[in-house]
């Protein structure tokens, strides 16, 4: 049966724009105008022959036709991503791209990679790294690394590791100043990361580690901020101040003395590292490769 249908970019469109209810949403989500949008619903609509939308006054309600339509053009149009998901995931080998934040990609995943590379040749890793959350599907990433409590709605989060925070500092810094109680504190710059509170919607590892040493009065008048937990440990090392450090960015510039921990206590971060990608994505061979691989470096001590 040979049933001509309108151009198939009117179609995904016309579901960007029913998913929001908003011609300026899915403009947005397109990267396209409104007038665009507002164009290809008027093509679609006279191409089907009905109206799609009532445009009522600062509000856009779908049809009983254009809501019909909306559910079956979803389902038409996820079955197309998986079959494309499925046949492009059928080789080990090619591109994936990886989000995660700057100083974990510096600190802790880039001194290993060349494990990585050596043993599957045929994977090339593309790291995206950004203090913000990616839209897996609109930026083209195939997975993220992420530092928070895990609670990602609608995509396939693993486990990877959780971060002891402790205070680190210089040892050239202790030879200016003393930093033998916590009351020291007082005395000396500290430094943290300004990103890392609107990003988790939480208070910095300062606060959590000042809250786990029982010193929630010692109120630091002086400090430097920092957009980004590597350049505070960066800042630390150059005997700047003191920064907070986590087991997961501090280990190798322990492990060469170029910081210390002037206090022994430390604490459990309350967020953790987790592995991120779609749902519909989680066993593609490339992901899964990498995945397997993040949890073992994880594991090692």
């Amino acid at each position: 049966m040979n049933i001509e249908l309108p151009p198939l970019n009117g179609f995904y469109v016309f579901e960007s724009a029913a998913r929001h209810l908003s011609f300026t949403k899915a403009a947005a989500e397109l990267y396209v105008t409104q007038a665009a949008v507002s164009q290809q619903i008027k093509n679609l609509e006279e191409h089907l022959g009905f109206k799609l939308f009532h445009r009522l006054t600062r509000q856009l309600v779908l049809t009983e036709e254009g809501r019909q339509l909306a559910e079956e053009v979803r389902i038409m149009l996820n079955h197309l991503a998986d079959v494309v998901n499925e046949l492009k995931s059928e080789d080990i080998g090619g591109i994936l791209t990886v989000s995660t934040i700057p100083s974990f990609a510096m600190k802790w995943l880039i001194p290993r990679l060349r494990a990585f590379n050596q043993q599957y040749p045929e994977i090339t890793l593309q790291l995206n790294t950004s203090e913000q959350l990616v839209n897996f599907r609109t930026d083209k990433i195939d997975m993220a690394i992420r530092y928070g409590r895990g609670n990602y709605k609608g995509l396939h989060s693993t486990f990877m590791m959780r971060d002891e925070i402790f205070p680190v500092c210089s040892p050239d810094l202790l030879k200016e100043k003393s930093l033998q109680a916590l009351t020291d504190l007082r005395n000396h710059i500290l430094l943290y990361d300004t990103d890392q509170s609107p990003l988790m919607n939480q208070e910095t590892d300062w606060n959590t580690w000042l809250t786990a040493v029982g010193a929630t009065e010692i109120y630091i008048k002086e400090k430097m901020s920092f957009t980004g937990t590597h350049m505070a440990i960066e800042a630390a090392i150059m005997g700047e101040g003191i920064a907070l450090g986590r087991t997961s960015l501090s280990t190798l510039d322990l492990s060469t003395g170029r910081l210390i921990c002037p206090f022994d206590y430390r604490t459990q971060s309350e967020n953790a590292y987790y592995i991120v990608s779609l749902e519909e994505a989680a066993e593609k061979p490339r992901i899964k490769i990498f995945r397997d691989w993040l949890l073992e470096q994880a594991a090692r001590p």
